[in-house]
């Protein structure tokens, strides 16, 4: 599945993935049955292949969309149901979620902070890509708790780059 998808070697660059190319990818995708024949991905196969992304897009804080509903039946949906649109969320201003700075980086720190968004998230690793000249190694891919709260210490609080993540539970 990643061969049609162009290749999806961490989960940040799976959240990245718009719905849409996530169903041509299904249709495209044949699964190796023995050397002389293939099969199509099952529908249990498929579901779970949208609930990896799905997740992948919540570790983000990136917005939850079921990539199997068409993109369309969304915006219908959340207009009959009386929802706002993404679109209109993000001009009204949506709830922000939160992370406690002692849960990410400092456990005496009991303040709480508003997640980075997903642009900011992204400028993030831009930064870091800039800096490094590649992406963080997936076994060292800090959380989108953790950009936020180093964000916040460094940026806005003007501390010390430390963090103690020996001790935290995730």
């Amino acid at each position: 599945m990643s061969d049609c998808l162009g290749g999806v070697d961490n989960l940040r660059v799976l959240a990245s993935l718009p719905a849409a190319t996530l169903h041509p990818a299904f249709e495209r995708a044949r699964i190796p049955a023995t050397a002389l024949a293939e099969r199509v991905y099952a529908a249990v196969e498929i579901i779970q292949i949208g609930l990896v992304w799905r997740i992948s897009r919540q570790a983000y804080a990136l917005p939850d969309i079921d990539p199997l509903v068409p993109e369309s039946a969304h915006v219908s949906s959340a207009a009959a149901a009386g929802f706002a649109t993404p679109a209109s969320i993000r001009t009204t201003g949506s709830p922000t979620k939160r992370v406690k700075m002692s849960t990410a980086v400092d456990q005496l720190d009991e303040s709480e902070v508003d997640l980075l968004d997903g642009s900011e998230i992204e400028q993030s690793y831009g930064n870091f890509r800039e800096a490094v000249g590649a992406d963080p190694l997936v076994d060292a891919d800090p959380t989108v708790e953790q950009i936020t709260a180093m964000h916040t210490k460094v940026l806005k609080r003007n501390e010390a780059p430390y963090a103690d993540f020996s001790a935290l539970c995730f």
